[in-house]
């Protein structure tokens, strides 16, 4: 399933999931990307779990 706002961050899902699944570092530019699109601070995107 795609998410909203996908196409904006110009970003392929294939590689938002590498991501999401911790298969592939997102790069900074990626991650603030993402961060905008969700309306999240990055700092809470890459906070240590």
């Amino acid at each position: 399933m795609a998410i909203k706002g996908e196409m904006a961050a110009d970003l392929h899902a294939v590689y938002i999931s590498e991501v999401e699944h911790g298969t592939k570092a997102g790069s900074k530019e990626a991650l603030w990307r993402i961060s905008k699109i969700l309306r999240v601070p990055l700092s809470q995107l890459v906070r240590e779990v």
